[in-house]
C-alpha cells in the first residue's frame, strides 16, 4: 500500500478520540477507575452522556469532532491510497532471538501500517460495544407524531411571519449557509476537498486520430452550454449593507458533473479583482467552463458571491446557493435557472445540447496577416453559437461570448503586442455533431463564429459596432483546424482544437498499461495517468492526477521542470500551474527500467 504522493500522512491515522481516551484513562487510574460523576455521586452506578463540556465524559462537541475526523479519514482512504499497490512486507527470520526483538520493536513500513489498521478496526468494534448502553440515553430530539410535527411547523411559521424583513433575510442567509455547508461535507465522499478544481483537459484526445480514440474512454454525449449569469434584481427596500447599485462582486460560480465531481469554474474572482455590476450591465464576466459539462447525470451548480466593503471585515454575503440541473426538456434546449434569496435574484442561462457533441478549444484568435492596424483597436467582441436545427443563424441570447472589450479593464481589447492574438476570457465551447444525412459520415457546419469591431467612443456613451463578420465551422472528432475571417479589411486567424469528452477520470486511474517511450520500457503503477515528455508536453494531456507538489517533483526530475518553463502557453491556453499539476506524476511516479 502506498499513497499517491509517495507517502502516507500518519497524522491522519491518529484519531482524536485516541487522545481523549488516553486522557480519560489517566484520569481513571488516578481516581481508582472512577469517573468525575461517579466520584461526585458515589452511589450512582450508571453514567449518562449529556451535552455539557465540563461535567460529561464525552461531550457533544467531542463526538462531532470525532465524526468529522473519521469522515476525513474515510475520504483519505478511499481516494488517496492505492489499494492494489504491492505490499512489501519485511522478511521473517528463523532466528528466535531476532523474532523476539522484532516483536518488541515498533513495526514500520507496510507491516506497521497493516498492524495499525487492524488495531483501529478492533478498537472501533470495542468502542461501539462500549457506547451501545448510552444509545437511548443520549438526549437527541424525540420522534414527533404527525400532529406534533404539524403543530411545530405551524408555530415556527407564525414566529417567522412576525419577523421584520431584515430578520427574515438574516434567517434565510443562515439557513442557506448551513445547507451549503452540509452539501460540501457530503462531497468529501467523492473528492478530497470541495474546493478542488477539475484538471481534466478539454484537449485530452486532440492529438489522436479518429481510429485511435479509445471508445471506452471517450464519449460524444449530451452536454450543457453555459451562456450567461446575471444579477437580475436586488431588493433596495431592504436597506441591507452594501446592497445598492453598483455592486462590487467577487466569489465563485461553478458546476460539477460525474466526470470527476470537482469544480468546473464558470466565474472566479478574488476580493482584489472584483467586478462592478450595474443595472445596465448585470452580467458576470464568465471565464469557464474549462471543459465540457456532461449532462447525462444531474449536474450540481454552486453560487458563492460576496459584496466588497470598505474593509474585508465589512464585506457582506450576497448569495450562497446550490442547485441541481436534472435535464429539463425544452424544444431548443434553452433553460434559465433562477437562484434567489431576500437580497437578490440571479439567473443562470444555459442550453442543453441533446445531440452528440464535441469539445472545441479556441487556441488562437487574431494574428492579423493583412492591414497595418488591428480592427479591434477601439474594442470589439468575439462570440459563437450553434445554429438551430434546419436553419442558419441564431438569436443573440444563445451566443457564448468569448471576449467583449466592454468587460475588460479600460474597455480596451487585450491584444498581444508580439503576435497580435487576443487574450480570450473564455476558450471553450461544446459543439453539436450533426450528420448531413443519416447514412453519411459527413458532418454539418454547426459552429457559428461572430466577430464585431467597435468604433471610437467616449466613456459616457456605449461603443457602437463599426464592422462585423461571421463564418461557419464544420466540427471535427479530433485534431486542430485553422480558419480565416475578414473583418474591417484585416484577416483574422482562428485556431481551434477538437476532442471528444473524457468519460471519467476514474477510468484512467484503473488503467494499467505498458508501452515503449524513448526506447525504454516503462512499467505503469496503478492510478497513474499517461506520461508527458517534452516536446509532447503541449500535445498530450493527462487528466486528473494526484501526486507530489510541483516543487518536490521538480527536484526529482530537473530536466522535466526545465521543459515546463520553456512553454509560455502550456497546454494551449492553460496556465503553467494547471499543466504542472497534471504532469506531476510523470515526474515522479513512473518507474523507468
Amino acid at each position: 500500500m502506498a499513497a499517491r504522493g509517495g507517502h502516507v500522512d500518519t497524522e491522519m491515522t491518529q484519531f482524536k478520540y485516541g487522545e481523549v481516551a488516553d486522557e480519560e484513562l489517566r484520569k481513571d487510574k488516578m481516581n481508582g477507575g472512577k469517573s468525575k460523576q461517579q466520584i461526585k455521586n458515589p452511589e450512582e452506578g450508571d453514567v449518562e452522556m449529556d451535552l455539557g463540556k465540563s461535567n460529561s465524559i464525552i461531550s457533544e462537541q467531542e463526538i462531532k469532532e470525532l465524526c468529522a475526523q473519521m469522515d476525513e479519514m474515510v475520504a483519505f482512504m478511499n481516494y488517496r491510497i492505492i489499494p492494489s499497490a504491492p505490499l512489501i512486507c519485511s522478511s521473517s527470520s528463523s532466528n528466535k532471538e531476532t523474532k523476539d526483538e522484532h516483536d518488541k520493536a515498533p513495526q514500520s513500513g507496510i507491516d506497521g501500517i497493516l498492524q495499525r489498521l487492524a488495531d483501529v478496526r478492533r478498537d472501533m468494534s470495542k468502542l461501539k460495544l462500549e457506547l451501545t448502553p448510552f444509545r437511548h440515553k443520549y438526549p437527541y430530539e424525540k420522534v414527533l407524531t404527525s400532529s406534533e410535527e404539524r403543530e411545530k411547523r405551524l408555530k415556527s411559521r407564525l414566529e417567522y411571519e412576525k419577523m421584520d424583513n431584515k430578520e427574515k433575510a438574516r434567517r434565510q442567509m443562515e439557513f442557506d449557509a448551513s445547507d451549503f455547508e452540509g452539501y460540501c461535507q457530503g462531497l468529501t465522499s467523492f473528492v478530497e476537498h470541495f474546493e478542488f478544481i477539475t484538471l481534466v483537459s478539454p484537449m485530452h484526445f486532440t492529438h489522436y486520430t479518429p481510429r485511435q480514440i479509445p471508445h471506452h474512454l471517450a464519449t460524444y454525449g449530451t452536454t450543457l452550454q453555459i451562456l450567461s449569469f446575471k444579477i437580475a434584481n436586488i431588493d433596495l427596500d431592504l436597506k441591507w449593507p452594501l446592497l445598492e447599485w453598483p455592486l462590487q462582486v467577487y466569489g465563485v460560480v461553478a458546476a460539477r458533473d460525474n466526470v470527476d465531481r470537482r469544480r468546473n469554474i464558470l466565474f472566479l474572482r478574488e476580493r482584489g479583482n472584483f467586478q462592478e455590476i450595474t443595472q445596465e450591465k448585470p452580467f458576470l464576466c464568465l471565464t469557464g467552463p474549462s471543459r465540457a459539462i456532461l449532462a447525462k447525470d444531474p449536474v450540481d451548480l454552486e453560487v458563492q458571491l460576496k459584496l466588497k466593503g470598505p474593509t474585508e471585515s465589512e464585506d457582506r454575503v450576497l448569495i450562497t446557493k446550490r442547485c441541481q440541473y436534472s435535464g429539463y426538456h425544452t424544444d431548443n434546449g434553452l433553460y434559465t435557472l433562477t437562484l434567489n434569496n431576500r437580497l437578490c435574484t440571479t439567473e443562470l442561462s444555459l442550453q442543453q445540447l441533446y445531440c452528440q457533441s464535441v469539445q472545441a478549444t479556441f487556441l488562437h484568435v487574431g494574428g492579423f496577416v493583412k492591414g497595418n492596424t488591428s480592427p479591434f483597436i477601439h474594442g470589439g467582441r468575439v462570440a459563437c453559437s450553434s445554429p438551430p436545427h434546419g436553419g442558419q443563424g441564431t438569436a443573440p441570447p444563445t451566443q457564448v461570448v468569448l471576449l467583449d472589450s466592454r468587460h475588460c479593464d479600460g474597455g480596451k481589447m487585450p491584444i498581444g503586442e508580439e503576435d497580435g492574438y487576443l487574450d480570450l476570457s473564455r476558450h471553450f465551447v461544446s459543439v453539436e455533431l450533426r450528420r448531413v444525412r443519416d447514412v453519411s459520415e459527413e458532418l454539418e457546419e454547426t459552429l457559428n463564429v461572430f466577430m464585431e469591431a467597435y468604433s471610437d467612443s467616449t466613456p459616457d456613451s456605449p461603443p457602437k459596432v463599426s464592422a462585423k463578420a461571421d463564418f461557419m465551422v464544420k466540427p471535427q472528432y479530433c485534431g486542430i483546424s485553422e480558419h480565416e475571417c475578414v473583418l474591417a479589411g484585416s484577416t483574422v486567424k482562428i485556431t481551434i482544437a477538437w476532442s471528444p469528452i473524457l468519460r471519467t477520470n476514474k477510468i484512467l486511474a484503473k488503467s494499467e498499461m505498458s508501452m515503449q517511450i524513448k526506447g525504454k520500457k516503462t512499467r505503469w503503477l496503478p492510478q497513474i495517468a499517461s506520461v508527458v515528455f517534452d516536446p509532447a508536453l503541449r500535445e498530450r494531456h493527462i487528466g486528473d492526477v494526484q501526486g507530489l507538489t510541483f516543487q518536490d517533483a521538480a527536484k526529482e526530475r530537473p530536466e522535466a521542470y526545465k521543459a515546463f518553463m520553456t512553454h509560455k502557453r502550456s497546454g494551449g491556453g492553460e496556465s503553467l500551474d494547471q499543466l504542472s499539476e497534471r504532469c506531476v506524476s510523470c515526474l515522479y511516479n513512473n518507474i523507468i527500467t
